[in-house]
């Protein structure tokens, strides 16, 4: 594996855009199946955290991956890896 066919901008953009999707989807769910007030919203938040965490991460890691590995004529694999790896 070759560093020089990684692209850096695009794998750190990649990742960046896959972790704020993961806080944006709890969010939304927190804001949907979550309380008014404060501390039962924390409550919610903290359970769904655990499944959408890690589920959400892995689900939009994938895409972000495929997303810009996609036009790559050569070392799309490497990208994607670094991508899910980050």
């Amino acid at each position: 594996m070759s560093t020089q066919s990684i692209r850096w901008g695009r794998v750190i953009i990649g990742g960046i855009i896959a972790e704020v999707a993961v806080i944006l989807i709890l969010i939304a769910l927190v804001a949907t199946f979550g309380s008014s007030e404060s501390a039962p919203a924390q409550v919610v938040a903290e359970r769904l955290g655990r499944w959408v965490g890690p589920i959400g991460g892995a689900i939009c890691s994938f895409l972000a991956a495929f997303c810009i590995d996609r036009p790559l004529a050569s070392g799309n694999k490497t990208n994607g890896v670094a991508v899910g790896g980050g």
